[in-house]
């Protein structure tokens, strides 16, 4: 009975974020954020060498499943929610919803209720991602193969490159 109230106030909680977001492009994008999957694989180095010349502080965030394995630095899973809507004080999650990005990443191969509600606390100027059912998650949405990390990423840092023009 209490996880279903755990997620019952997530979902509302869910809703709420949504609902007000408002995309903010600055000028210069200068913090990334990147929220993904266990599934998906990526390597903290794969991530560096795609955005080398880009001279963007990167933070990388794993949703980690029961069936996968245990958590480790920098990941997440759902023992991390709390009541409300929000993330266990001290855990990855809550460290990661409590940073502001200039851009954040949601690239995830199955969307679970605890990676749609971190994307929708995390307070980020602009959100991109993969298409999914929940259309007000992200400002720009790339449609490409959800395996393919380095496609995705070429063609936002075509994006970024523009934006960051001066």
């Amino acid at each position: 009975m209490l996880n279903t109230l755990k997620y019952k106030t997530a979902q509302k909680s869910l809703r709420y974020n949504l609902e007000n977001h408002t995309p903010r492009l600055k000028t210069k994008i200068q913090k990334l954020g990147i929220l993904s999957d266990q599934k998906i694989g990526l390597e903290t180095e794969e991530i560096q060498n795609i955005f080398k010349n880009s001279g963007l502080s990167i933070s990388k965030l794993t949703w980690t499943s029961k069936e996968i394995g245990s958590k480790t630095k920098g990941s997440f899973s759902n023992t991390d929610l709390a009541y409300w809507g929000k993330f266990k004080p001290g855990s990855e999650a809550a460290k990661f919803a409590s940073t502001e990005f200039d851009l954040l990443i949601n690239f995830w191969q199955s969307e679970t209720d605890e990676l749609l509600l971190l994307a929708a606390n995390i307070k980020a100027n602009f959100k991109a991602g993969l298409p999914n059912p929940e259309k007000k998650l992200n400002d720009l949405e790339i449609n490409t193969d959800k395996k393919s990390f380095y496609f995705f990423c070429k063609e936002l840092n075509k994006y970024i490159k523009t934006i960051n023009y001066e």
